[in-house]
């Protein structure tokens, strides 16, 4: 993971930022619910549960991301790392737990219905 201490310090500052704005239960970011981006990095702000909100950190270059909640305990805010990922492989997964009707199915279904209606559908 090659993340600039510049990177680093910027998500760190923004989640701050957030730490700061948020209001639970009432309201889970202080930027109009909009997500914060700078360069690679992109800080989405999320509800995790019914009353659990966090921020979702996603860098771009290095194909990673990070989950973190913030609860408040009495008079004090608190931000907890959750889950962090590296997507680079996923990427080469073309299914991988998903539900029906896989795209499998779909095809089939497909095919069943140009034969009976004789229609053609674009691949």
């Amino acid at each position: 993971m090659n993340i600039t201490k510049e990177t680093f310090v910027l998500a760190l500052l923004i989640a701050i930022v957030l730490l700061a704005c948020v209001e639970i239960p009432t309201q889970y970011a202080c930027a109009d619910e909009q997500s914060v981006a700078s360069k690679n990095l992109t800080v989405i702000p999320i509800q995790i549960g019914r009353d659990n909100y966090g921020i979702v950190m996603v860098d771009s270059v290095s194909e990673h991301m990070w989950v973190y909640e913030i609860s408040k305990s009495g008079s004090n805010r608190r931000l907890r790392l959750i889950a962090a990922r590296d997507w680079e492989f996923d990427k080469q997964l073309s299914q991988y737990n998903t539900s029906e009707p896989t795209p499998e199915q779909v095809k089939v279904l497909l095919e069943k219905a140009n034969n009976i209606t004789g229609e053609v559908v674009d691949k």
